[in-house]
């Protein structure tokens, strides 16, 4: 009886941790947000080493044992790395879009704010400011002046008579 029962025991583990791993990697594909597809992935690591203890107990190894125990410190090493990558990203999806939709809100205002003062512009009719001309140097002004002269015919002398 105890060999029926340990048989259909480890039967039972394995159908439910199949199952559970179906999920889990269908989380891993579409899972909403990038921490979502992490813990999906730890629960992946779990549900390998489900399956090996389950295996370990079904062919009496212990060596099964050993390299569960390995896979659970690299999981959980793994589970760790990808924390510190969401970490370094400072940020997740959601709070990218979160601050997406606060930029939105804030140029929204300022489109607002520049519409109202641009409607004030249009009411008030102003005249355009002229540039203040560049002031010349006293060399500018005594080559222009010097051209200016030499162009002109030369002036008679007077004569008396």
């Amino acid at each position: 009886m105890s060999s029926e029962f340990l048989n259909f025991s480890v039967q039972f583990a394995l159908i439910l941790l199949s199952a559970a791993f179906l999920l889990t990697v269908f989380k891993v594909i579409m899972g909403p947000t990038l921490p979502d597809r992490i813990l999906a992935l730890d629960m992946l690591v779990a549900a390998a080493i489900g399956f090996i203890a389950v295996i370990g107990l079904k062919t009496g190894y212990t060596l099964y044992v050993d390299i569960a125990i390995a896979l659970g410190l690299v999981g959980f090493l793994a589970t760790v790395a990808f924390a510190r990558f969401i970490l370094a990203r400072g940020q997740t999806e959601e709070g990218r879009e979160r601050q997406r939709n606060e930029d939105n809100q804030k140029h929204e205002k300022s489109a607002a704010v520049q519409g109202v003062s641009e409607g004030k512009a249009e009411a008030e009719v102003t005249t355009p400011k002229k540039k203040p001309a560049a002031k010349k140097t006293p060399a500018q002004r005594t080559t222009k002046t010097t051209k200016a002269r030499s162009r002109k015919a030369p002036a008679k002398p007077e004569t008396k008579s």
